[in-house]
């Protein structure tokens, strides 16, 4: 089960990347570095770890340099309107 769930992640990660890649050139992506001390409750902070964010931004920088797009990592004041 483990590995299954596993495996959909980083399907989810591939497709994600993929799109966001093809529709824009530039990216701007927060980190979620301050996750475990926001006013979340401790099952919705287990799900959002278990998405493994710092590796959707390893794949979203491979595809950035492969199709040429670029990605800015930036704070999340400056990502929401």
């Amino acid at each position: 089960m483990r590995f299954k769930v596993k495996n959909l992640i980083k399907e989810v990660h591939n497709k994600a990347a993929q799109m966001l890649v093809k529709s824009a050139s530039t990216i701007l992506l927060p980190r979620l570095a301050g996750v475990t001390k926001r006013m979340f409750s401790s099952a919705c902070k287990r799900r959002l770890l278990c998405w493994s964010h710092s590796t959707f931004i390893d794949q979203l920088t491979y595809y950035c340099k492969k199709h040429g797009s670029k990605l800015l990592i930036v704070k999340e004041d400056y990502t929401s309107k």
